[in-house]
């Protein structure tokens, strides 16, 4: 005979770990001081350089965080994106 209850779902979510942070943290130090640099042979040259280094690691930042594997009784989901 076959039960008539459902299984309970267990969920369980897993997150990156910190060690995914390093790599854009150290590109962006490194960008960092090439556009200050930039800053001191042509002003807006270097602004605009840092200013895109600083929204490419905000992007990469908030994508890193976004990753999420989920588990249950049917398998593992993978949910990333920052944009809808």
């Amino acid at each position: 005979m076959e039960s008539q209850q459902q299984p309970v779902e267990v969920v369980q979510r897993y997150i990156m770990s910190w060690t995914a942070y390093v790599r854009p943290v150290i590109v962006f130090l490194i960008m960092f001081a090439i556009g200050y640099a930039l800053i001191n042979v042509n002003g807006w040259l270097g602004g605009i350089f840092m200013a895109f280094w600083i929204g490419l690691f905000v992007v990469q930042v908030f994508t890193i965080r976004s990753v999420v594997l989920y588990t249950d009784d049917q398998g593992v989901w993978v949910y990333s994106g920052i944009f809808p």
